[in-house]
């Protein structure tokens, strides 16, 4: 394979363009090693191990790359985490480390796992672990780990020559043997007014056939009924269906487990499980998310209400969590023509606002899915948390006759910071962003849509940016960080037409 070289190697070809170029040129011959250690190791079927990317400086460096192989028919790549090697510059400075070019399991191959010391003259100099890499070992047979394409490199680009030393691994023995393996492939849930039914799918992932089974349902923690589940060839499927359940509340909480009782033994007893919510109100109040830097004004957070029959009125406090957000403007959206809004921020207690929506004129809000209102928030200019939560209280909702209606909630939370500035996240994971919207946080944002990377909440929050144009329109945040939020990011960096500051 033809391959760009380049220090972290960050193509990310999401757009077809390069994003960050950092080529070496030559050097005198030099001794830094990159050893992957142990060299060799014997383990069993089943087992699974790690190995070490060691790295000895023979010079400062700033920036390592390599790629490596292994047999695909006896190695399952697990992951890796990143060592201490880059992490021993001073103060101020940071790492970057990912899969730049990709994982080819099938393959049995990592195209790029790069990283860089982040920060003005920083570099490191002594030993230590670049990666750790973690296998299952599947089969019997040797398998190389052979590391290629190393480049090492100095805080100015250049490559420093290297010495690489890669190993194997010698699987022996015959492993555990074969087992059925049943999971829940698929849940759903099916209304038939006025309850419902939950239908699953429980699947035998293993190698051999699984016995006649029993099948859970549990309902916010309490047991809710059980089924028979027939003997199953691997492969093999069986569909059941769970009717009459009558909700418990606003929100059921769903889990149902096959093998209950584990009565079955199975390669994995871990995964017999999967789980779900209902909103069972057929109405969900959900405060979306937000994001302004310490001083800005007019701030904006959608409030959206999905429900299935006409809405007459709305009464709600939103708080958020530090009392860093004042509310001086609700402003409504098309689902609410007609209404009225009645807004007093800090009642009853500071950091709180109770909004009050009615219609004098009759109207109503359709039954549908949307936003109803906007929050319009000032930021305290001494803000200083890295995020805070925006939580309703007090909800009450009613139909047109007045009438109380039971409905789920789903708060936000609120940035403080710049949409899109999702990279990084301090040491003490308090802390999201450097204040600067750059190549970093674009290539953030692409390892969480390849699940290369588990943001936390506040990361989610800077990552799910608004997204559109001005001139187009623009679209709040989504809950979800795909290509659209990335190319949102990237047209902020090259100063084009986008939404992150309108929100």
């Amino acid at each position: 394979m033809k391959k760009t070289r380049s220090l972290s190697k960050i193509i990310l070809t999401v757009f077809a363009v390069s994003l960050l170029s950092m080529f070496f040129v030559s050097s005198a011959p030099a001794a830094t090693t990159m050893v992957l250690t142990p060299s060799t190791q014997t383990v069993d079927p089943g087992d699974t191990f790690t190995v070490d990317i060691v790295v000895t400086p023979d010079t400062p460096i700033a920036g390592v790359q390599f790629d490596i192989n292994w047999n695909p028919d006896l190695l399952e790549f697990d992951g890796w985490t990143e060592g201490d090697l880059l992490s021993q510059d001073p103060p101020g400075c940071g790492t970057f480390v990912s899969i730049m070019g990709g994982l080819y399991q099938d393959q049995g191959f990592i195209d790029g796992l790069a990283g860089v010391v982040l920060g003005a003259g920083c570099e490191v100099s002594g030993q230590g672990i670049f990666a750790t890499l973690t296998f299952t070992a599947e089969a019997s047979g040797t398998s190389p780990l052979d590391l290629s394409d190393v480049i090492v490199g100095d805080l100015t680009g250049t490559e420093v020559p290297s010495t690489v030393t890669s190993g194997d691994v010698v699987i022996t023995g015959s492993g555990p043997p074969p087992a059925p393996d049943l999971v829940i492939s698929e849940m759903h849930e099916e209304t038939t007014d006025p309850t419902y039914s939950v239908v699953c799918t429980v699947t035998n992932n293993g190698d051999v056939l699984a016995p006649a089974s029993i099948t859970s349902l549990t309902i916010d923690g309490t047991p809710a009924a059980t089924q028979g589940c027939p003997a199953l060839d691997p492969g093999a499927s069986h569909i059941q269906t769970f009717a009459d359940i009558t909700c418990s509340d606003a929100m059921d909480t769903i889990i149902v487990c096959a093998d209950f009782g584990g009565m079955i033994e199975e390669s994995n007893e871990a995964n017999n499980c999967d789980q779900d919510v209902r909103s069972c109100a057929g109405l969900l109040f959900d405060i979306k998310n937000g994001a302004g830097m310490p001083g800005d004004t007019g701030k904006k957070v959608e409030v959206c209400l999905t429900n299935e029959v006409a809405v007459g009125g709305i009464q709600v406090d939103i708080t958020n969590g530090q009392d860093v957000l004042s509310l001086p403007l609700v402003t409504l959206t098309d689902r609410t023509a007609g209404y009225t809004v009645d807004l007093q921020d800090d009642y009853p207690v500071a950091g709180c606002a109770r909004i009050i929506l009615f219609a004098q004129s009759g109207a109503v809000i359709a039954a549908g899915d949307g936003p109803i209102f906007t929050l319009n928030y000032d930021v305290d200019a001494a803000a200083t948390q890295s995020c805070v939560g925006l939580s309703s209280g007090n909800l009450l909702i009613t139909d047109p006759d007045d009438l109380p209606l039971t409905a789920g909630e789903d708060p936000g939370i609120f940035f403080l910071g710049l949409f899109g500035d999702v990279y990084p996240l301090s040491i003490d994971g308090l802390t999201v962003g450097d204040g600067l919207i750059n190549i970093f946080d674009v290539v953030r944002d692409i390892q969480i849509i390849l699940a290369d990377y588990t943001p936390n909440d506040c990361e989610f929050t800077a990552g799910d940016v608004p997204t559109g144009t001005q001139a187009g329109g623009c679209a709040a945040p989504d809950a979800e960080i795909n290509i659209s939020d990335v190319m949102a990011i990237v047209q902020e960096i090259l100063g084009r037409d986008n939404c992150l500051n309108h929100y």
